[in-house]
């Protein structure tokens, strides 16, 4: 495909993308992606050279990892609901109030803002990033808690990591889990720049793989994986969380979807993972409505 029919098929994409969420705008209109996005997927992978989606494989993963895609799309509008190739996340607080919070709270080191920068500019799925504020709740709840060990579920390209482990004791230990040998790649060369790198242990497995490797018990789970595998994951933090431990789950509001579910796979996967740890005895818990929803959970003492 050469550069000037990639860039006719990025706008089409942008265009049933912008199609997609005017209708959601309009009350008492239903618009279903699935109507509107797939043949021009399904041209492209036609056309690219690449590889057949596999029929259990979402659209997103595939979209975040075929580099046919080196426009990055910029939605900002933080009251758009969307869901499927472009992710915007809700903001629940003016973006005014979001920075006056941040300007006000403890901020992840200089390295960390050279991955999120660099991760905004140059790499898919930018909105996977946990952003200033919940890397600022994160660190205060490591201090709080007095914590030595992490497990995160989602690694990305590596704020999140860095930024606990940055909030670690020399003696601390982040083990964090992904499947992206790219991207983990990239966060190692920003760790190694960083005197807390050395905190951080990459496992390059998928998750439900790994978690059989971490017997331990350990202080803080961080869950920001795959969606679908959310309560697997929580079913696991439970009996491998330390007596004064806490389990954080990123992304549980889902941009609001939770509330007025379309049958999508993921946002049935949250709704199923929110009522599990809803339900779950002899923990304390909450769900704050900190960027796309933080789930955070503890024994009751």
């Amino acid at each position: 495909m050469n550069r000037f029919a990639r860039v006719v098929f990025h706008l089409k994409i942008y265009w049933a993308h912008t199609a997609n969420v005017i209708i959601r705008c309009i009350p008492g209109i239903e618009s279903n992606r699935k109507t509107i996005v797939p043949n021009i997927w399904e041209h492209h992978l036609s056309h690219c050279g690449k590889r057949e989606r596999n029929k259990n494989e979402s659209e997103e993963k595939l979209f975040h990892i075929d580099p046919f895609f080196p426009i990055k799309p910029r939605l900002n509008s933080p009251r758009l609901l969307t869901s499927g190739l472009f992710e915007v996340h809700m903001n629940l607080i003016s973006p005014e109030i979001e920075d006056y919070c941040i300007n006000h709270s403890s901020r992840p080191s200089q390295v960390a803002k050279e991955i999120q920068e660099y991760t905004k500019k140059n790499v898919h799925g930018s909105q996977m990033l946990i952003g200033e504020m919940e890397a600022s709740v994160l660190r205060f709840l490591i201090s709080l808690g007095k914590v030595k060990t992490v497990v995160e579920f989602g690694t990305y390209t590596g704020y999140s990591a860095l930024a606990m482990a940055e909030a670690l004791p020399e003696d601390g230990k982040v083990f964090t889990i992904d499947i992206n040998k790219e991207t983990t790649t990239l966060a190692r060369s920003f760790w190694d720049k960083s005197p807390d790198g050395k905190k951080i242990q990459q496992i390059l497995k998928p998750g439900l793989e790994a978690m059989k490797e971490l017997t331990e018990k350990y202080d803080l789970i961080f869950i920001d994986a795959d969606k679908n595998n959310y309560s697997n994951y929580l079913a696991w933090a439970v009996e491998h969380l330390s007596q004064d431990g806490l389990i954080v789950v990123d992304n549980t509001l889902w941009s609001g979807r939770v509330m007025n579910s379309d049958g999508d796979k993921q946002t049935e996967s949250i709704i199923a993972h929110n009522i599990k740890a809803k339900g779950l005895h002899g923990f304390v818990k909450t769900l704050l409505p900190i960027r796309d929803g933080m789930f955070l959970l503890k024994r009751d003492q």
